[in-house]
């Protein structure tokens, strides 16, 4: 989870990526990757396996850091800045990874509720605990949290366990607790993988929709090229660490 309430970002949001550059040894990942975006909008980043989306989301989000080059948030240089200072100063990133990354002792619900905004001052971990002065506001955070499960057909899911449930599942859940932060920017790596068919074009529709009702940039990586072009605002190709634009009909 990288995100935190709004401090440097504002209305418009703008993530500048600057002539990025990383190898990893001898392996070039990224070759002066550059991109430029505004929220809200869905921006689909496709491209075969080794291609560098994942790195180049890992360094955006400040989980890895470029060997050279620039990332900008409203012309802000967060460069170098780690994920958890990038919380602090409340950039309002969200991630979803591609294997999901779970609180394996919690149940699902409780895994939704580490994203719930509790007022400043709150830590999710007080709350869940149950201390008195904050039962309200818990109460309040379950209703919410029991919601975005329905919204990704988790509703039958709640005292799951991650381990007790399926790969698509445990996919979603991770997605239902990001977007639960109402992150200003989303980054979702593969967010449609293991996910039943069924269930691709209510994922779609919901991201869609999260876009437009919270002004949000929602950034996807994913396999199947035929949803990700269907619902991107534009598209970008990434081959051997180049980015390019892809022309959008």
């Amino acid at each position: 989870m990288i995100g935190g309430s709004s401090r440097i970002v504002s209305n418009l949001v703008q993530v500048r990526v600057s002539r990025i550059c990383k190898h990893f040894g001898g392996v070039v990942a990224l070759d002066n990757a550059s991109f430029e975006l505004f929220a809200p909008g869905i921006f689909g980043f496709v491209g075969e396996n080794g291609s560098g989306k994942t790195t180049l989301f890992d360094i955006v989000c400040g989980l890895v850091r470029p060997d050279s080059g620039s990332v900008l948030v409203n012309k802000h240089d967060i460069t170098t800045w780690s994920a958890t200072r990038r919380g602090k100063f409340g950039l309002g990133f969200g991630r979803s990874f591609q294997h999901p990354r779970l609180f394996a002792s919690m149940t699902a619900l409780e895994n939704v509720l580490v994203g719930y905004p509790f007022s400043k001052g709150t830590s999710w971990d007080e709350a869940i605990l149950g201390r008195v002065k904050y039962g309200e506001q818990l109460s309040s955070a379950r209703d919410v949290a029991r919601q975005q499960l329905d919204l990704l057909g988790l509703g039958d899911n709640e005292r799951s366990y991650p381990a007790e449930m399926s790969f698509g599942q445990r996919k979603r859940l991770e997605i239902a607790r990001v977007l639960l932060e109402q992150p200003r920017f989303v980054w979702l790596d593969e967010p449609f993988s293991g996910v039943e068919q069924g269930l691709v074009t209510r994922l779609a529709e919901l991201l869609t929709h999260f876009s437009e009702s919270a002004s949000s940039g929602v950034c996807i990586i994913d396999h199947r090229m035929e949803v990700v072009r269907d619902i991107s605002t534009r598209l970008f190709q990434l081959h051997n660490g180049k980015i390019v634009e892809l022309a959008q009909s």
